[in-house]
């Protein structure tokens, strides 16, 4: 249930805009039931210059980390579905196209 979720963009309260030098924007999604805290997150993708994205979440969320064959995505929507324990949470890319 998501009716008191919080969504933070990198811009704070800014509107999300896509890049318009790319032909493709990327964004992780994190999806948790317990408080994530954003700002160590922020730090540690600051000190990581040149650590893939993708790795840098692993390392900071470990285990913590729902496989993705345990999730139940649906079709080409951004909505899935899956069990989880309180510390756990999932993670995943979505790309939008520019086309």
């Amino acid at each position: 249930n998501s009716s008191d979720a919080s969504v933070i963009l990198p811009l704070g309260t800014k509107r999300y805009r896509l890049n318009a030098g790319a032909s493709v924007d990327r964004i992780c999604v994190l999806y948790s039931k317990s408080p994530l805290d954003i700002d160590a997150l922020k730090n540690r993708i600051r000190s990581g210059t040149g650590t893939p994205f993708q790795k840098l979440i692993q390392e900071e969320f470990g285990k913590k980390l729902i496989p993705l064959q345990r999730i139940r995505f649906q079709g080409d929507r951004i909505q899935f579905s899956t069990s989880a324990e309180e510390d756990e949470l999932v993670c995943f890319f979505a790309e939008l196209n520019h086309s």
